[in-house]
C-alpha cells in the first residue's frame, strides 16, 4: 500500500513536471483563450454549461485559426492542469521531502533522496518563474523559506554531514 502511494504521488510530480514544461510554451496561447472564455462566461451567467463548452471550442478553435495553429486542446488541458494542480504540487514535494528526512528508510526508499532533491530543485524553479516564492504556506513559513530549509537539511543529511 505504502508502496503504491509513494508511485503515485511520483507520478504525479512526473505529470505535473511534463505538463509545466507544456505551460512554459504556451502560457501566452493559454491565457488569451482562457482570458477570453472566462469573460464569456462572467457576462453570461444564466447560460447552460452544454452553450458555455460549445463556445469555448468555438473560441479556441477562432484563435487557434487567427493567432496559433499549433494550440491545440489538449495543450489547453495541460496548462489548465498546470494550474489547478500547482498548490498540490507544492506541497506534495515538500510533504515528501518531509517525510523523508524524518522516518528510517528501508531498502526500497534508499534511492529516493536524490529524486526528491531534484524534485526541490524543480519546485524552486517554478516557484520563482511565477513569483509566489513569498506566498504563505498557511499561517507558516513562505513557500521559498521551506523549500530552503528542506534544501539545507538534505545537505546536511548527506553521508559524513552529520
Amino acid at each position: 500500500m505504502k508502496e503504491s502511494l509513494l508511485a503515485d504521488r511520483i507520478k504525479f510530480i512526473d505529470d505535473f513536471d511534463r505538463s509545466y514544461q507544456v505551460y512554459e510554451k504556451n502560457k501566452k496561447d493559454y491565457f488569451y483563450v482562457k482570458l477570453i472564455y472566462e469573460h464569456f462566461c462572467q457576462n453570461n451567467v444564466d447560460i447552460k454549461n452544454e452553450i458555455k463548452i460549445t463556445k469555448f471550442k468555438s473560441i479556441l478553435n477562432t484563435y487557434r485559426t487567427n493567432k496559433n495553429h499549433d494550440f491545440s486542446i489538449n495543450k489547453y488541458k495541460t496548462c489548465e492542469f498546470f494550474w489547478t494542480n500547482l498548490n498540490l504540487y507544492i506541497l506534495s514535494i515538500l510533504a515528501q521531502a518531509s517525510e523523508y528526512v524524518l522516518k528510517e528508510k528501508n531498502e526500497y526508499e534508499k534511492g529516493l533522496d536524490s529524486l526528491i532533491e531534484q524534485n526541490l530543485l524543480n519546485c524552486e524553479k517554478i516557484v520563482d518563474d511565477l513569483k509566489i516564492g513569498n506566498s504563505k504556506i498557511g499561517k507558516g513559513n513562505s513557500i521559498s523559506k521551506s523549500i530552503n530549509y528542506l534544501k539545507k537539511l538534505f545537505n546536511d543529511l548527506k553521508p559524513g554531514r552529520i
